[in-house]
């Protein structure tokens, strides 16, 4: 639909494969859709924040998506996110997702008991920030 509506000469095949090659090479820049939400929200820091996966089947793929989120008045914003190559969970990952928004004060996160390793937990402390899990009723608190 997109394509037909161009304004050119070119037919609407034409205009399609530009608009594809245009996203193609098109890299959204994360970290600056999460300064401009922090910087929208009307709390300032330190903040609450909450780090959490989906995931879910599209077809054959599998769609895992790992997403930290600033909490504001029971609302979670998102504001950094990054796709999870398989289901289940990557402590590297959580690590480095929450290491880059430890620039910003942060008063504590909420996060489920898979993604707080021992040594990140222990690193978390250090920094001054309480670390809330929340526990799944299939599996048992460690």
């Amino acid at each position: 639909k997109l394509a037909t509506a161009f304004e050119s000469g070119a037919m609407s095949e034409s205009s399609l494969r530009r608009i594809q090659r245009f996203m193609a090479d098109y890299n959204l820049n994360t970290d600056l859709i999460a300064q401009l939400i922090v910087r929208l929200l009307p709390h300032k820091p330190p903040f609450r924040l909450a780090l959490d996966r989906t995931n879910w089947k599209f077809g054959k793929s599998n769609i895992n998506i790992l997403t930290l989120a600033i909490v504001y008045q029971g609302v979670a914003f998102p504001i950094l996110y990054t796709m999870m190559p398989k289901f289940g969970n990557s402590t590297r990952k959580n690590e480095s997702l929450c290491s880059i928004a430890l620039s910003e004060t942060i008063d504590s996160l909420l996060a489920d008991s898979e993604f707080v390793g021992e040594h990140w937990l222990a690193y978390l402390n250090e920094q001054g920030i309480y670390v809330h899990k929340y526990v799944k009723q299939n599996m048992d608190e460690w």
